[in-house]
């Protein structure tokens, strides 16, 4: 879903599992291009779980749906300024083994605050 909204179930568990390639390419999309334009650099980010997340992008960080394609399992991101895509991983681009490695980091610099004031002054 669009225009500001990040409901989970945009990305529909019950989609497709597996599209290939020329099936994501025509998968039906939501929304736009951003209103400023793109980034210079955009990056797109392999996910395991597009609905989690969707979940952890939108409802934790802030961002929004600018397009998404549900059934490719594709979100085009935006907060701020800051652009992020996220994509359900689907066999297509891997060159090599892929695996979840939770000791091991990324450093991203946002000019836009990356966490919501209701987050940085929570008490949990």
């Amino acid at each position: 879903m669009v225009d500001g909204d990040c409901l989970v179930g945009t990305v529909s568990s019950d989609a497709p599992k597996q599209l290939d390639q020329s099936g994501r390419n025509a998968a039906a999309g939501n929304g736009a291009s951003p209103q400023g334009g793109f980034n210079a650099l955009v990056p797109e980010l392999d996910v395991s779980d597009i609905a989690a997340s969707l979940h952890f992008w939108c409802d934790l960080l802030g961002f929004h749906i600018v397009y998404d394609r549900p059934a490719a399992g594709f979100a085009f991101l935006e907060r701020e300024g800051a652009q992020v895509m996220l994509c359900q991983v689907n066999g297509e681009w891997v060159t090599g083994r892929w695996s979840v490695r939770l000791d091991e980091a990324s450093i991203w610099r946002s000019r836009c605050p990356m966490f919501p004031s209701s987050l940085r002054h929570s008490k949990r």
